[in-house]
């Protein structure tokens, strides 16, 4: 992770950098990560512990603020002080602010809600993180992954998506909508296809 740690180090803002390094983190297993995470908040005791809103994110931080005794708030849009937050609420229809009495504030940041950092600052000095008593938590073991390789594009990225859900109806309902998606070169949402 050193390539990782010296890019990191150079982004304007980041005063320094802390590398945790193990076996167990490589596939993120939530269970692992989270007792990295633990084990350098206990060595450092930082105010704030935020994680990118993304699958792995949301799945980590959780256990954090549970671990922590404390609530953790998902998905900030918005800094207004260091304890008073906006995150979406009923589906994004809503914007909240929420304030945090916590000592520790634990959460999820939507990154594309912010401006991106400059780079070209001078490095910050890096340094090995305080290491987890067992950074295997002996809980969940990572088997596999399998990337499903698709011609249309990604979700994410699509400029065009054809979704569907219940109103389908069948599954022939979404094979008419698979080849709207290819006639458009969309990307597929499928809500609720398992109930069909």
């Amino acid at each position: 992770v050193d390539s990782v740690a010296a890019e990191v180090a150079g982004i304007d803002g980041v005063d320094n950098v802390i590398v945790a390094e193990n076996a167990a983190y490589k596939n993120m297993v939530a269970e692992n990560i989270t007792q990295a995470v633990l084990a350098v908040q206990e060595a450092d005791a930082y105010s704030h512990i935020i994680f990118p809103a993304t699958n792995n994110g949301k799945n980590i931080m959780p256990r954090v603020a549970v671990k922590l005794d404390v609530a953790g708030i998902s998905d900030i849009t918005e800094v207004v002080d260091e304890a008073t937050f906006v995150r979406p609420t009923y589906a994004g229809n809503a914007m909240a602010t929420v304030k945090s009495l916590d000592d520790v504030k634990v959460m999820t940041v939507r990154a594309t809600a912010f401006e991106k950092s400059d780079t070209g600052a001078g490095p910050a000095p890096v340094a090995t993180a305080a290491e987890a008593a067992m950074p295997d938590a002996g809980l969940t073991q990572f088997v596999a992954e399998e990337l499903v390789a698709s011609d249309r594009p990604e979700l994410t990225t699509a400029s065009v998506v054809v979704a569907g859900g219940r109103g389908v109806k069948s599954i022939e309902g979404f094979a008419v909508m698979e080849e709207l998606a290819d006639k458009l070169n969309a990307a597929m949402g499928e809500i609720g296809r398992a109930s069909c």
